[in-house]
């Protein structure tokens, strides 16, 4: 079986897809990813080959456009106008070129790449979609991204969908437990649910030795994930929030970002460009983060209650999710203060159900199905189809 998955060039978009496409090579099928060209090889490095699909997110009017969805930091603007409008239409019609001569069998992508959902119906080959720990309802989707999917139906010959039907019946995956979902969404047949199973290792990176040696107090885990890590003064506000407690932070700020730009930290701050979370979770007692889809599932998945600073895209979501299930406190951005995350921290810290729900999410978590039974999953979809 031939699987070609298609990415945005985020980290955040593609990493989620890796746990898949790694178990899918290791049942014994060719896998391939298309995306957009300067994300290939990181893609290669990773270990798959990669197909450069349509124009980089630095050329016009892409770039101009996602600077202004990072400003605005509206989820509606980035899945209406970005995603579904400029993406969508400028990485469908290469990708069909890329199907037409690598002849994939199936087509996985992440749910904002909606220049693959198109795409697939147009060459006639079955799409399974990899959503980001929450089940988006289709009416969410009819109403942001609905009317420019209809430009690019129109545009690549398709007749009308104004509901998006052709999604309804279509798979979806879920790496995250079923009990993370909001209660009372109905829930499809066609949404399958595994244990998430986060991809951080793109390279040799390992847990820092001294991490072992940090003083016996909580250790607090902070990170603003590898899209908003740059934001203004947010990363400082909590680390001024943090100074002095007794406790250990433990920070990554990012590849893109220097550690020394960080300046006048207390003793009991520490700060890495990047620590895989997979191998420091087991080391923390909480964690401080953007509320991004990985950062909460590797929480969840150790058992960690943590305090969120949800930003933009998802992270509002997760945030109000996680604030309904008791395993977290989210903080308003627009009034961050230190003695806010500074209160939030030790609140997590001390009140035991905080840990106990996580800990339930963590055991739930451990129970189900992983990247394996996926695979098995897309290969019935194949066969369907």
């Amino acid at each position: 079986m031939r699987l070609l998955f298609s990415s945005h060039p985020l980290d955040g978009h593609l990493l989620p897809l890796i746990s898949v496409a790694r178990a899918a090579q290791a049942a014994g099928h060719c896998v391939a990813f298309a995306v957009p060209p300067g994300f290939s090889d990181k893609v290669e490095r990773i270990g798959f080959d990669a197909r450069p699909c349509g124009p980089a997110w630095t050329d016009e009017p892409i770039a101009s456009m996602y600077e202004k969805a990072l400003e605005l930091g509206d989820t509606a603007f980035f899945l209406s106008e970005f995603y579904a409008r400029i993406a969508a239409r400028s990485f469908a019609p290469p990708l069909l070129d890329i199907i037409a001569d690598w002849r994939p069998d199936v087509i996985v992508s992440d749910p904002t790449e909606f220049g693959s959902w198109v795409a697939a119906e147009r060459a006639g080959i079955p799409r399974v979609f990899n959503l980001w720990g929450l089940f988006l309802p289709e009416a969410f989707l009819v109403a942001l991204a609905g009317p420019s999917l209809e430009e690019l139906r129109a545009f690549l010959d398709l007749p009308p969908d104004p509901e998006l039907k052709t999604l309804i019946d279509a798979t979806k995956l879920i790496f995250a437990p079923r009990s993370y979902q909001p209660p009372g969404l109905e829930i499809p047949e066609s949404v399958h649910f595994f244990r998430p199973d986060i991809f951080d290792q793109t390279g040799d990176e390992r847990l820092p030795g001294w991490v072992s040696e940090l003083p016996g107090r909580p250790t607090i885990y902070v990170t603003l994930g590898t899209l908003f890590n740059t934001s203004s003064g947010l990363l400082e506000t909590i680390l001024e929030g943090l100074a002095g407690e007794d406790l250990n932070a433990v920070v990554t700020v990012g590849r893109d970002r220097d550690p020394s730009e960080l300046v006048g930290l207390a003793s009991n701050i520490h700060v890495e460009r990047y620590i895989p979370q997979s191998l420091l979770l087991s080391h923390c007692d909480a964690v401080i983060s953007h509320a991004g889809y990985g950062t909460v599932m590797g929480s969840l998945s150790h058992g960690l209650p943590s305090v969120l600073i949800p930003i933009s895209a998802d992270q509002p979501m997760h945030a109000h999710r996680c604030e309904e299930i008791g395993t977290a406190l989210p903080l308003d951005l627009n009034e961050l203060t230190p003695e806010a995350v500074r209160n939030a921290t030790w609140t997590v810290l001390r009140e035991s159900s905080f840990r106990i729900k996580a800990q339930a999410l963590a055991d739930e978590i451990a129970s189900m199905p992983g990247p394996d039974a996926s695979v098995a999953l897309i290969e019935q979809v194949v066969r369907e189809s």
